[in-house]
């Protein structure tokens, strides 16, 4: 008998559509939509996790469809290694070892993470993808000044605003981030290769860290991250005259 394997045949070609499906447009969506639609009728033909894990395992493979590869977190009583470590994070932490290639947009091992416990949602940035993290004050007059050319923005403990964006070609990083001394005392960090940062879930408001503009609301846009951080350098709380773009980054 096949039944399990056509099951599984099944939901391969489906999820193979639906992958090809999101790589190829940028249609806008009031809500997460279609997105969450196929996603779910994929999952829900697997083993169903408790209702938190669920959650975040419906999430993390929305990410993983919009293209976003993601990795599962944790957090470690005596600290991250320190590797892994990040201001005001010390002790979350990816959970592969190599979480930089394991990092998938494959859901089907999406849901094999997500399948019993409510890891945290991490997204490893680099030259495709990149995040320019602020304080909040920063991040409110970084958005007001962007305006509609903003893109998706989560909100991390009311204090720290994380702005998705896309490196233009000639400024892709591929070292290992880091940060000037004054950038940093500022406390605008560009996440870069080699670096990630939490996301949220989907629907949830009240958490630790939630969307303040989700990406579905914005087609998934991902704006220039010069023009995110120069809109921050504009700004007149924030200045660091000579500073070039390409020294701008930080976990």
């Amino acid at each position: 008998m096949c039944i399990g394997s056509c099951v599984l045949t099944r939901v391969q070609g489906m999820l193979a559509h639906m992958q090809e499906h999101f790589a190829t447009t940028n249609a806008g969506l009031g809500d997460v939509g279609g997105a969450g639609r196929a996603v779910g009728g994929i999952l829900r033909g697997l083993r169903q996790p408790p209702g938190q894990v669920w959650s975040l395992r419906h999430a993390a493979a929305t990410y993983a469809a919009h293209g976003w590869a993601v990795v599962p977190g944790g957090y470690t009583a005596g600290g991250a290694p320190a590797s892994t470590r990040q201001p005001g994070r010390a002790s979350l932490h990816p959970v592969p070892e190599h979480w930089q290639h394991a990092a998938t947009t494959d859901i089907m091992q999406v849901a094999r993470w997500w399948a019993r416990q409510p890891w945290i949602i991490l997204l490893p940035t680099g030259p495709d993808l990149q995040v320019v993290e602020m304080p909040a004050g920063l991040g409110q007059r970084t958005a007001d000044r962007l305006g509609g050319a903003a893109g998706p923005i989560a909100v991390e403990a009311g204090q720290r605003w994380l702005m998705f964006c896309r490196p233009q070609p000639d400024l892709t990083q591929t070292a290992p981030v880091s940060t000037s001394e004054e950038e940093s005392r500022a406390g605008l960090l560009l996440h870069t290769s080699g670096s990630w940062v939490p996301v949220p879930p989907i629907g949830r408001t009240r958490d630790r860290l939630s969307w303040l503009r989700p990406p579905w609301t914005v087609g998934w846009r991902l704006p220039d991250t010069a023009d995110i951080v120069t809109a921050a350098r504009s700004c007149d709380s924030y200045r660091c005259p000579g500073v070039e773009l390409s020294a701008v980054a930080g976990r």
